[in-house]
């Protein structure tokens, strides 16, 4: 693909911008071939599919729809070019600007690139090293706590909503034999050191989610890099979507939760936007190290959850093949940047 780079330029927040020429005579192999695909699949009153005279196309085409055509393939063709070129490492649908675009001249545009920030990392290891010496503290499980969760188990076994204003149907007393309706339990105090042992762990999960948060938050505080808008979009898509997926596996729609939150769907996007940004700086962040340190997903592991994902959203086909909603490659990347992301966490929270 020939063209030009007439100018070129960096802009803030990872954007680069270059104004490209790409002669006409490039051009006009692209208007015959998209003058060749159009008359294969054009139907007419009187001709056969593929049997159209290429003049008739032409002529109820025009001249300047044909060339806007291939102007716009020639454009997508050098993009890859030109970035390759220019050693950029783009994220997201590139600007594109026509600044001249007529049969027999050169096609000139202006395209602003977003990509992947350049930024030194903290000194990551340092920083998880520290955090991590911090103590590990989940909250104690009380006698108040396990009588409750017990209650609660009571009252769903007798047919009663626990949280139901309305007055609680009479349930059995907790003796050990009615412990023993609530599963392999021989005594009431082995119910309860059961519960008392899933609270538990639910604390320390609780407290390990939160000193990740915590170490995560203390990298993030220390990266020096302005972010390209498309990031912190596409983290508010994604943030969006997760929850209209809760709400509607709960029965509610988006439309009623802004409703009730009294707030418009941009206003509500507005509110996002700073857990957006600090979203994009950790997978950002994520990223950078992983390939600093050379951490990447194990391939087997890749294999065996997309394989999972995709039978999940399989549909019945005569042939048997997978397909439904799920793009094979979307998913394939999704679990590749988790799985690294994972490993990426780990190795953060094994430092000392």
């Amino acid at each position: 693909m020939g063209y030009t780079i007439r100018a070129k330029k960096k802009l803030p927040k990872a954007l680069r911008e270059f104004e490209i020429e790409i002669p006409a005579e490039d051009i006009a192999p692209r208007v015959r071939r998209v003058l060749a695909e159009l008359t294969r699949e054009a139907e007419l009153p009187g001709f056969r599919k593929g049997f159209v005279p290429e003049k008739i196309v032409r002529e109820r085409m025009g001249e300047f729809a044909l060339f806007e055509k291939a102007a716009g393939e020639a454009l997508a063709a050098a993009l890859p070019e030109i970035c390759k070129e220019e050693e950029i490492d783009a994220i997201g649908q590139p600007s594109v600007s026509v600044t001249l675009c007529a049969p027999g001249n050169p096609l000139r545009a202006k395209i602003t690139v977003a990509e992947v920030p350049h930024f030194a990392l903290p000194d990551y290891k340092k920083i998880a090293a520290g955090e991590n010496e911090k103590p590990f503290a989940p909250e104690k499980v009380g006698d108040k706590e396990v009588d409750a969760v017990i209650d609660e188990l009571r009252k769903i076994r007798a047919g009663e909503d626990p949280k139901s204003p309305r007055e609680v149907k009479e349930v059995q007393p907790l003796t050990d034999d009615t412990a023993k309706q609530f599963g392999n339990f021989n005594s009431v105090a082995e119910l309860k050191a059961a519960v008392a042992e899933n609270l538990k762990r639910q604390k320390e999960e609780q407290e390990k989610q939160k000193r990740r948060g915590a170490l995560l938050a203390a990298l993030v505080s220390e990266m020096k890099v302005e972010l390209p808008d498309i990031l912190i979009q596409s983290e508010l898509a994604r943030m969006g979507e997760e929850l209209k997926g809760e709400l509607e596996r709960f029965g509610g729609t988006m439309e009623k939760y802004l409703a009730d939150i009294k707030k418009t769907a941009d206003e509500f996007r507005n509110e996002l936007r700073p857990d957006a940004e600090h979203r994009a700086r950790v997978h950002l962040l994520l990223h950078k190290i992983a390939q600093a340190e050379s951490i990447s997903a194990p391939p087997e592991k890749v294999d065996e959850e997309v394989r999972h994902i995709l039978s999940l959203h399989k549909h019945a086909q005569p042939n048997g093949r997978s397909g439904g909603n799920a793009d094979p490659e979307a998913v394939r990347f999704f679990v590749e940047t988790l799985l690294m992301n994972q490993k990426v966490i780990q190795f953060l929270e094994d430092q000392k």
